[in-house]
C-alpha cells in the first residue's frame, strides 16, 4: 500500500507540473495570435496606403481591414 501510495503521489507532481507547462504554451499560443492578428493588419493597412498613395496603377484586390485585435 505505501509503494502504491508513493507511486500515486509522484504522478500528482507529475501531472501538476504538466498542467503547468500546458497553461504556459496555452498563454504563447494566445499571445503569437495576437501579434500575428496584428501583423496582418499593419500589412492590410499598408497594401491600402500604397495603393491611396501611387494611386492603384494595377488594380488591388479588395481586402478587408481587420480592427486591431488587443492582446
Amino acid at each position: 500500500m505505501k509503494e502504491l501510495r508513493g507511486e500515486v503521489e509522484t504522478l500528482d507532481e507529475e501531472t501538476a507540473t504538466l498542467q503547468t507547462a500546458v497553461e504556459t504554451l496555452t498563454q504563447q499560443i494566445a499571445d503569437v495570435e495576437a501579434r500575428t492578428a496584428k501583423a496582418e493588419t499593419f500589412f492590410q493597412r499598408l497594401q491600402a496606403l500604397l495603393s491611396e498613395l501611387f494611386g492603384g496603377a494595377e488594380p488591388m484586390p479588395e481586402v478587408p481591414i481587420e480592427q486591431e485585435v488587443q492582446p
